[in-house]
C-alpha cells in the first residue's frame, strides 16, 4: 500500500505534462525616428479660402438701354380688330354650315346632329391653329393676339347671346 494521498500521483505513475513553450513570434518593428530628428507629422490638407465677392460698385457697366421702338412698331404687324373679329366669324361660321348640313339632313328624314357637333368643333380647333400660326409670324402677330382676345371673349358673349334668345323669345 502506497502512503501517498490518492489525488497525487506515486512514483509509479506519471505525472501532468507541462506545456511546451510556443516558438516566438516575430514583431514587426515600428519605425523609429533617427536620432535627433522629431518625428514627421504629415498636416492634413489646407483648401483655399471662397472667394471674396466684389461689391457691386465693382461689377462691369450694364449696357445702356435699348431704344424704344415708336409707338405701334413694338409687337409685330397686323390689326387686333381683324384678329378679334376672325376669332368670332371662323366659328360662328362653322357653326351655321352645321346647321345647314343637319337642316338638309333632317329634311331627308336624317336626324342626327352629328354635322353640328363636328363643323362646331372643327370651327373651334381651326381657330386656335390660326391664332398660334399667326401668333408666331412677327409681320402678323396683331393679329394673332386679337384672335386670342376674340377667342377668350367668344365664351361670353356666346352664352349673353344665347341667354337673350331664350328668355327674349317672349315664351
Amino acid at each position: 500500500m502506497s502512503t501517498n494521498p490518492p489525488d497525487q500521483p506515486g512514483p509509479d505513475q506519471p505525472g501532468p505534462v507541462p506545456p511546451e513553450p510556443s516558438p516566438p513570434q516575430p514583431s514587426i518593428p515600428e519605425p523609429q525616428p533617427h536620432a535627433g530628428q522629431p518625428p514627421q507629422v504629415v498636416p492634413p490638407p489646407q483648401y483655399a479660402p471662397p472667394p471674396q465677392y466684389a461689391p457691386p460698385s465693382q461689377y462691369a457697366p450694364m449696357a445702356p438701354a435699348a431704344p424704344m421702338p415708336p409707338h405701334g412698331q413694338g409687337i409685330g404687324g397686323g390689326w387686333i380688330w381683324l384678329g378679334i373679329a376672325m376669332a368670332v366669324v371662323i366659328p360662328l361660321a362653322a357653326f351655321g354650315i352645321g346647321m345647314a348640313i343637319d337642316s338638309a339632313a333632317n329634311a331627308q328624314g336624317n336626324y342626327s346632329s352629328m354635322a353640328f357637333l363636328v363643323m362646331t368643333v372643327i370651327g373651334l380647333v381651326g381657330t386656335c391653329i390660326t391664332a398660334i400660326a399667326l401668333t408666331i409670324i412677327p409681320k402678323t402677330r396683331r393679329t394673332g393676339i386679337g384672335m386670342w382676345i376674340g377667342i377668350a371673349a367668344l365664351p361670353i358673349v356666346a352664352f349673353g347671346v344665347c341667354t337673350a334668345l331664350v328668355f327674349g323669345s317672349g315664351a
